[in-house]
Formats: structure tokens, C-alpha cells, sequence
């Protein structure tokens, strides 16, 4: 179970235990746990058109499913699935036909809420995917919570899980699906570039660091088969590269896929690679040093759907070559990246405080709980 819903259900699972009937829908069942408590059913199934009818609170990190008609006093939430508002969506995605953004202003029109990570997100969101109907939740990413929190044992579940020495020090490269059909087509040489970064930071730096490789999941690569269930069957081997090369010469980098949740390995990184996905706004909460692939981002502004807030007006490190990352790192100002970082935050209007959870259940679930 991943994603805001997954972090949202885990809240309301610790918290209210038995208050709730919880159900969990995936598109791949078996590989969920079913811890007591919690029903597991398969997208498209009889029981999730069955849970479907019965229930108050019907909540997705995206589109409302087409194939489900809403009911007079359900609640029916987008908790989106990134933060910030950095590339455009909806009807300003160039990839949309006529017919898919009408589909799309039908299915995110049939919204009651939806809770958005920043001022910028508020004020851009509504008009691009049709929220006609939606209040917007200014309260931050559900998932994001974790970073206002103790970060030490997820730290060490992430290291236990890869097996990692004291000391070893992580980059975090994690793409986004754009150019996933490309960047497959390259993934041999991008993992040699990624290894020889591993061998320069150690030269640099004096310290052991590996690679973990996190593939979006609508990647080819990425699609690991979501659920902690599968996750922990997967990661018990020696080999956890996950790629038909597992000689010495990867050794140093790993497979980010096998371990479920994505913002735990955020805690876990010293660094984050990326190119234009919205991972960049979770790692910056962390003031984690993140380095964006310069042609990527401007390929994605020239001929995908480019952006609302630009990339001048970003916080992060440019590279044209990953090569450059080591010698960044060594020089760069700390408490200036900080501050650029919270100049930023200031200019997006964040509502990042750590408290997403507990505000969704006052704001929407005890709200209307009675009604």
C-alpha cells in the first residue's frame, strides 16, 4: 500500500482502530499484506463495485473512475499524488485530445475535496483539471507527514533492508516516467554513469556510498509490483540490483524499486537525482541536495507539457552531466542552499506542516461522519 490513501489508511488504522470499516483497493491484491482490519480488494472486481456503494469516504490519489456514479452525500477525495505545481497538468497537457480533457473535466468535476501541497497548487489546479465542485484542502502532502516526525528508525529499516554498512552514504536517482521508452533504451549506460558517481563520491569523499534506482512505477523497469507484501520477498537476496548485469561493476547500485515506499528512502538518501519529477518537492522538504538533469528538463519545456512555475524559479542544482554532481557537493554552501530552499518554499506558499493526516480527519471525516 503506497501513496498519500496508503499513508492517510495507516494513520486511521493506528489511530482509530475499529471506528472505521477500511478497504483497500489495488490493482494488484495479492500483493498487499491484509493486516487485520483492513479489506483488500482488486480494482474492477465485484467487491469494488460491492465496497463501492456501501461507502461514506471514496478516496484516490488522482481521477475519479468513470465507471463509478457518485451518490447523494459520499465524499469523494483527490489527495493528488505530488507536491508543488511545477509541470502543468489537465487541460494544459499538450498530450490531452479533445476527447480525454473532456473526460478528464467529468471525472476530477465529481471531486468534494481536494487537498493540495502549496498556494501555487490552489490557485492553478482548479482551472487546469476541472474542479468545479471541490473545495481545495490547504493542509500539505498526507504522505509528507513522516518528515516532521523522528527520522532514525526509518533510516535504519531502510538500511537493515539493503543490508548497508554503518556509514555508507546514499544517492537516490529517481526519474520520472517521461522518456521512460528512451531512457530504457540507455539504461546500461546510465547505470555505468551511476557507478562511476558512486566510485568519484567515495574519492571525493573518503566515505562508501551506493546507488539505489528508483523507477517510476509506469516505467518498465519501475512497475515492481507495488505492496510491502511483495517488497519483502523480493528484497531478502543477496543480489538486490534487479537488472541482468550483476557483476562487480554494479555492485554499488541497487534496486530503489524493491523497497515500497519511496519517502522512507528519502530519509534514508544523502542525495537526490531526478529530472522533472515531483520527488524534488518531497526531498527538498528534507533540505536534501537535489540535482535535476539540465536536458531533460528543458526537452520536457520544449516538447512535453512544460511547466507553470518555470525552472529559473527553482531551488535546485542544474547539471548538464551527472559526472559534475561529486565536485558540486563538496563545494556548495549548506546553510545557502537552506535558505534558497526556504525562499522557495516561501514564494510556492507551502502548506507543509506536518499535520496533513490529523487536519483530514477534522476537516472531512469527523465533519461529515453524521451526516
Amino acid at each position: 500500500m503506497v501513496c498519500n490513501p496508503a499513508f492517510l489508511m495507516n494513520y486511521i488504522y493506528e489511530n482509530f482502530s475499529g471506528a472505521f470499516e477500511l478497504v483497500w483497493v489495488s490493482d494488484w491484491p495479492e500483493t498487499c499484506g491484509r493486516p487485520a482490519g483492513i479489506t483488500v480488494v482488486g480494482k474492477g472486481s465485484f467487491l469494488y463495485y460491492f465496497y463501492f456503494i456501501r461507502t461514506k469516504f471514496f478516496i484516490t490519489n488522482d481521477y475519479f473512475d468513470e465507471n463509478l456514479i457518485k451518490k447523494k452525500g459520499q465524499i469523494i477525495v483527490c489527495t493528488w499524488h505530488g507536491g508543488g505545481a511545477y509541470k502543468k497538468i489537465g487541460t494544459k497537457a499538450l498530450l490531452k485530445t479533445g476527447e480525454k480533457i473532456l473526460n478528464s473535466k467529468k471525472s476530477y468535476g465529481r471531486f468534494s475535496f481536494f487537498l493540495s501541497s502549496c498556494q501555487k497548487c490552489t490557485d492553478t489546479f482548479p482551472a487546469l483539471l476541472g474542479l468545479s465542485g471541490a473545495e481545495m484542502l490547504n493542509i500539505g502532502s498526507l504522505g509528507n507527514d513522516r518528515f516532521f516526525e523522528g527520522h532514525r528508525k526509518r533510516q535504519e529499516r531502510v538500511r537493515k533492508f539493503y543490508n548497508l554498512r554503518k556509514g555508507c552514504r546514499i544517492v537516490l536517482y529517481a526519474p520520472s516516467f517521461w522518456r521512460a521508452e528512451s531512457l530504457q533504451e540507455s539504461k546500461g549506460a546510465m547505470l555505468e554513469t551511476l557507478a562511476g558517481l558512486v566510485c568519484a563520491l567515495e574519492k571525493k569523499t573518503g566515505d562508501v556510498w551506493i546507488c539505489l534506482v528508483r523507477r517510476h512505477y509506469l516505467d518498465e523497469a519501475g512497475k515492481r509490483k507495488t505492496g510491502r507484501e511483495r517488497t519483502e520477498k523480493k528484497g531478502t537476496g543477496n543480489n538486490r540490483t534487479g537488472y541482468e548485469k550483476t557483476d562487480e561493476t554494479y555492485q554499488q547500485i541497487l534496486n530503489g524499486n524493491l523497497y515500497y515506499e519511496i519517502q522512507d528512502l528519502l530519509l534514508a538518501s544523502d542525495v537526490l537525482i531526478t529530472d522533472v519529477s515531483s520527488v524534488m518537492w518531497d526531498a527538498m522538504l528534507l533540505y536534501k541536495p537535489v540535482f535535476l538533469l539540465s536536458d531533460r528538463v528543458r526537452e520536457y519545456e520544449k516538447k512535453d507539457r512544460g511547466f507553470i512555475v518555470p525552472p529559473e524559479k527553482w531551488p535546485f542544482f542544474f547539471v548538464d552531466r551527472i559526472e559534475e554532481i561529486p565536485e558540486i557537493l563538496a563545494e556548495m554552501d549548506r546553510e545557502e542552499y537552506i535558505l534558497r530552499i526556504k525562499k522557495h518554499l516561501e514564494y510556492m506558499g507551502s502548506f507543509e506542516k506536518g499535520n496533513a493526516c490529523g487536519e483530514f480527519m477534522r476537516r472531512v471525516v469527523w465533519e461529515f461522519s453524521g451526516e
